[in-house]
């Protein structure tokens, strides 16, 4: 790994000082040996480095950023995008993707409709089109796009999720089940599937079925705690409002469920202290100069007032680590590795991972109980 890392870094150097008249090849090579190593920061600086040379470069640059659902930064490059390269299928995509990250739905809409005339037979535009429909509650639609982009060749198990969330956003519980159950059985570790069919579950009041998803995750002694406590916020929420809790995140990351719908369910930060299913008693006071935490960010630059306010969404303290000219951000403080890694698996941030850190090196840029 750190033999990877060194070459990704004078490989970077090389590409950045380089002449006019850098072969492509090595900087697909490049390109590719950063895709590897999973990290947004390292790619992120190799497409800016080398936009002037590779122009595609910035709409690559805009989608990782979408990815990140970092709006400001995607839209000051599509910005920069000329009107030919706006008008172009891909660059058309990532436009219905920004309108859409940031609930303009009915631009969005514009957007899809200008690529279903131009792509007709793109399974992904579908997909966006089906989000888009559910998000402004068109659920018929929203169906029939989400079966569109499966005989157009998406992939059979994210059409599935989709549909299944799509019924729970109406109520139909049962229905999700049914589509969910099949795709749990088949793979029990993927835990997109098993967080859509815990909610299901607990919405259509399965005790059963949502006991044995907590055991096979957690164990009998920690499953049954977590699912009182699911049980008995349910019923509070149901008791307050008269009515079923409804899902309407149809469209967002579908990974992003197990925390949406805790929160639905009136299990808040005040509650926990931690994310869902994390014990309020989880920290404690610390005698050694390490601790755990979950690294969600690295950067070669400070973030800025609106990444942070992003990442404010984890309901907890966020760290900040100045490691040379790399600029490092956590969340969580942890004495084991094991309540690190329960952490990580609920925190549901795309790329995160655990490392060991000291607990003095370190500022707090965003304090959770202040």
């Amino acid at each position: 790994m750190l033999k990877n890392i060194r070459i990704i870094s004078v490989i970077l150097f090389l590409v950045g000082c380089s002449s006019t008249n850098l072969d492509i090849d090595v900087l697909s090579k490049t390109e590719e040996i950063i895709m590897t190593s999973h990290d947004d920061a390292k790619l992120i600086a190799f497409y800016k480095q080398n936009m002037q040379r590779m122009p595609e470069y910035m709409l690559k640059l805009i989608n990782i950023y979408l990815n990140q659902e970092d709006l400001a930064s995607a839209k000051i490059y599509i910005d920069m995008l000329s009107a030919n390269e706006k008008a172009t299928p891909d660059a058309i995509f990532s436009i219905a993707r920004m309108h859409y990250y940031d609930q303009k739905l009915d631009a969005a809409s514009l957007q899809i409709e200008r690529l279903k005339e131009i792509s007709p037979r793109d399974p992904e535009v579908y997909l966006l089109a089906g989000k888009v429909y559910a998000g402004k509650g068109k659920f018929g639609r929203a169906k029939q796009s989400f079966q569109d982009a499966l005989r157009l060749g998406y992939e059979d198990k994210m059409i599935k999720n989709n549909l299944a969330l799509l019924h729970m956003m109406q109520g139909e519980y049962r229905a999700a089940i049914n589509i969910l159950t099949p795709l749990y059985k088949t793979n029990p570790e993927d835990q997109t599937v098993e967080s859509n069919l815990l909610v299901a579950a607990i919405n259509h009041g399965d005790i059963s079925m949502a006991r044995s998803i907590l055991t096979h995750r957690y164990g009998s002694d920690v499953a049954e705690k977590n699912l009182t406590l699911l049980m008995e916020s349910r019923t509070e929420n149901k008791n307050e409002s008269g009515s079923p809790v409804v899902n309407d995140s149809v469209g967002l990351p579908v990974a992003e469920i197990y925390k949406q719908k805790f929160m639905e369910y009136g299990i808040s930060a005040e509650r926990t202290n931690r994310m869902p299913l994390i014990s309020p008693t989880i920290k404690s006071n610390y005698r050694d100069s390490k601790v755990f935490r979950v690294q969600i960010f690295a950067s070669n630059e400070e973030i800025n007032a609106i990444q942070l306010e992003r990442f404010k969404k984890y309901q907890t303290d966020i760290y900040f680590y100045n490691f040379g000219l790399w600029k490092r951000y956590c969340v969580g403080t942890f004495a084991t590795l094991q309540e690190a890694r329960v952490f990580k698996e609920h925190l549901n941030a795309k790329g995160s991972f655990i490392v060991e850190y000291s607990t003095t090196d370190y500022t707090i840029i965003y304090d959770h109980e202040s």
